[in-house]
């Protein structure tokens, strides 16, 4: 499958192999093929087709147990592209993937304590992960009206990940990059 995808991907036919892997029984459907041509992409150093193949991914399959992974790479990519407006919107979405039942992804898997806590730990990594990505970005820019947009993602992040987690109150380098953002 990965093989065929990524064949398809280097002679730019995403519309036949997106043809051919429709036809086929796969057991996450078009998600499977989003998700292994989002990975060759971002092999070969095309950010906006993965990011474009990652969102198809996670459109695809909702609930698909690597939904959560699908979001995480998603908010990684949008922050290394500096966007991050769509950075914490993906972030946002991710928590209420793994933590609101009425979704499809956590309807299917609450009952498997194991992939719900790893689901869980995974968005409470981004939020801490993309905010730090977010402040180092901020600190390099030279664009201030961009810098400021950067540095208020980061302080949302954070607002977002002390509500969600009592005990990042008491971790110092979070609250340190908390008020970096606040005062830079």
């Amino acid at each position: 499958v990965r093989d065929l995808a990524w064949l398809w991907a280097l002679s730019n036919k995403e519309t036949d192999a997106k043809a051919f892997f429709a036809k086929q029984k796969l057991p996450a459907g078009m998600g499977v093929f989003n998700q292994k041509l989002a990975a060759d992409y971002a092999t070969r150093g095309d950010h906006s087709k993965f990011i474009k193949m990652q969102e198809k991914a996670i459109t695809a399959s909702p609930e698909d147990m690597q939904i959560p992974t699908y979001y995480s790479r998603l908010v990684y990519a949008y922050s290394s592209a500096e966007m991050a407006s769509k950075a914490v919107e993906t972030v946002k979405t991710m928590g209420k993937v793994v933590t609101d039942d009425d979704l499809p992804w956590l309807d299917k898997y609450e009952d498997d304590d194991d992939v719900v806590k790893h689901a869980v730990e995974q968005y409470r990594s981004v939020l801490k992960g993309c905010a730090g990505q977010l402040l180092f970005a901020a600190d390099k820019q030279k664009n201030k009206k961009k810098k400021a947009e950067f540095l208020a993602a980061v302080v949302e992040l954070y607002a977002i990940y002390f509500k969600d987690y009592k005990e990042g109150e008491n971790d110092y380098n979070t609250r340190f990059n908390y008020a970096t953002a606040l005062y830079m």
